[in-house]
């Protein structure tokens, strides 16, 4: 992950490509809204780490 202007369009490419299984284990994950590094880190599938990843950026104010 890069940190640039737009990590919304970034998130969105990650997310979009995720396919079958990895896709199913990403949506479930953010359903359950618990990004803790345990619950990102035992993530079956890298690709789903990945995009797990915007989620635990800290929120600018």
């Amino acid at each position: 992950m890069k940190h640039k202007e737009n990590l919304t369009r970034e998130w969105h490419d990650a997310f979009h490509a995720l396919t079958g299984e990895a896709e199913a284990e990403a949506r479930m994950i953010i359903a359950r809204n618990d990004f803790s590094e345990a619950v990102v880190g035992a993530a079956k599938h890298g690709e789903v780490r990945e995009v797990l990843q915007y989620y635990m950026l800290p929120k600018v104010r």
